[in-house]
């Protein structure tokens, strides 16, 4: 069952070579996990996978690949990890320091994102 949840509720990969397209360019906002890799990466991309259910058209869902995580933490003065930032074609709208469960992160996407019916389509 986890491998049929993984392809339908995916949670994308982010490295240098996809960023622009996948972060910057996308209508969407898109919540973003820097985590290096290990236990709790993988604990938090189960997390991730569980709030893509939740906002399939409403935000993406992604973390970035841990060969990009340095050059991302510059970008975005990131001090600690794990770190979930909430970005609109490359705009921090929020950030989320420190382990994170369902109920936080979406606690944490309701209080950042639009209400579902303004959402256009």
């Amino acid at each position: 069952m986890n491998t049929t949840i993984a392809s339908i509720y995916p949670v994308n990969i982010i490295s240098n070579s996809n960023f622009e397209a996948a972060v910057l360019s996308t209508e969407k906002p898109v919540l973003l996990m820097c985590a290096p890799g290990g236990r709790d990466c993988t604990q938090q991309t189960g997390v991730l996978k569980a709030i893509s259910r939740l906002y399939p058209d409403s935000v993406e869902v992604c973390r970035l690949e841990e060969g990009f995580i340095n050059g991302f933490k510059q970008m975005y003065t990131i001090k600690g990890t794990p770190i979930f930032l909430l970005l609109h074609r490359g705009r921090e709208i929020g950030r989320l320091l420190g382990m994170a469960d369902e109920d936080r992160l979406r606690d944490f996407l309701e209080e950042h994102l639009p209400p579902v019916s303004a959402n256009p389509g």
